[in-house]
């Protein structure tokens, strides 16, 4: 786009702004700067990778050879949360190993005034990491230690608890970095998706108050328009499908399950059990929703910035500009004073669709609606017959 009137300030990947964001993604073994050590990564994801995939071995070992795992729900969940978080850690690192991240998506040159306001953001993203993570890691320690800490004894809140001795108490203890490792990369894109809608609708403020100015033809603002924003969003939607798609599917199998486990677990707690106990299950059933949520939720923003972008060009006209700009208009003076054009412009940007798409709408939310029924009919079938 054309920036000769903008004062233009620079934010990249290793801005200070995004160190919280960046660091966090380095623990969690998905993303590392071009300049970080073999050990950082290759070994540390392997590592990472290894884990989980031994507890994912672990359940399908349980499966098949423990006799009442097919009739418990149990066995079900926690495979299903396991294979979730399996899957999303390896589409998580193919994702960052694109360097779409760096090279794309935060490859942005902003107006000082829209910085200002997309720093508040991102202050607001840094903290949203910091809370969520410390959270995971207090619902981790708090559900497999919860039988310690109120019984004195160990219980094994997993699908391994058959196993007995020293064999079960070092492979539940493989629940802790696993749990962290695995639900950590279940936020990481919720913490993604979030960075990416906040940068989009920098770059959508940012055109309209260059499209506000235009004096070239409607044509080479379509050809602006699609270059610097269009393109961008479309090949990152593009790399992150895989992985915002498997993370979408997973918890949509896994929560009407988790859904009907939590309220069988609920119809076990003795009466006199306190309040710890049910604050427990309520709180994890939150985390999983907020967990699924979220991307949702940012995915549909893109749109949403889309539509406001389409509206604000909508309402360019002579009296907008004059009040915008502060000056007398001379006669085409600026491109889209004429209705005839803006409609041009209208009319490309109607057409033009991005984010997660099937078809022509976003699919996101019909695969949310699908899951929020199957979790509402589990638990009114659990109830009704019981």
């Amino acid at each position: 786009m054309e920036h000769e009137e903008l004062n233009l300030v620079q934010l990249r990947l290793h801005s200070k702004e995004l160190l919280v964001f960046r660091w966090t993604l380095r623990f969690l073994s998905l993303w590392s700067p071009t300049t970080a050590s073999l050990a950082e990564r290759v070994f540390y994801p392997l590592v990472v990778n290894v884990l989980l995939l031994i507890v994912i071995t672990l359940d399908i070992y349980v499966l098949v050879k423990v006799r009442q795992s097919w009739k418990s729900l149990e066995y079900y969940v926690f495979f299903a949360i396991d294979l979730g978080m399996y899957s999303s850690h390896l589409f998580g690192v193919a994702y960052f190993r694109s360097r779409d991240l760096e090279v794309n998506m935060i490859d942005l040159e902003v107006d000082l005034a829209f910085m200002e306001e997309l720093r508040k953001k991102l202050r607001r993203l840094t903290i949203g990491i910091i809370i969520s993570f410390l959270l995971l890691v207090a619902t981790v320690l708090l559900f497999f230690n919860f039988e310690t800490w109120t019984h004195g004894h160990f219980r094994c809140n997993s699908s391994f608890s058959f196993l007995h001795g020293d064999t079960s108490h070092f492979v539940c203890m493989l629940n802790y970095p696993t749990n962290i490792y695995g639900v950590g990369n279940s936020l990481a894109i919720s913490w993604t998706m979030c960075l990416f809608q906040q940068i989009c609708c920098a770059r959508l403020q940012q055109a309209a108050a260059i499209y506000l100015r235009w004096n070239q033809r409607t044509e080479e603002a379509i050809y602006s328009h699609l270059k610097d924003y269009s393109t961008k969003v479309k090949e990152t939607c593009s790399r992150l499908a895989k992985w915002f798609v498997a993370h979408n599917l997973i918890l949509i199998i896994a929560t009407p399950v988790v859904f009907a486990d939590i309220i069988k677990e609920f119809k076990e707690i003795p009466l006199d059990s306190g309040f710890i106990h049910p604050i427990l299950f309520v709180g994890f059933l939150i985390y999983t929703v907020v967990i699924w949520v979220a991307p949702l939720y940012f995915a549909e923003l893109l749109q949403i910035h889309d539509e406001k972008f389409c509206s604000a060009v909508n309402e360019f006209c002579p009296g907008t500009l004059r009040e915008e700009l502060q000056r007398e208009l001379g006669e085409n003076e600026f491109t889209f004073q004429s209705r005839t054009e803006l409609n041009k412009f209208l009319s490309y940007l109607h057409n033009r669709k991005t984010g997660f798409l099937m078809g022509s709408y976003s699919f996101q939310l019909k695969l949310a609606m699908l899951s929020i029924f199957l979790a509402v009919l589990s638990f009114t079938l659990r109830f009704t017959v019981s």
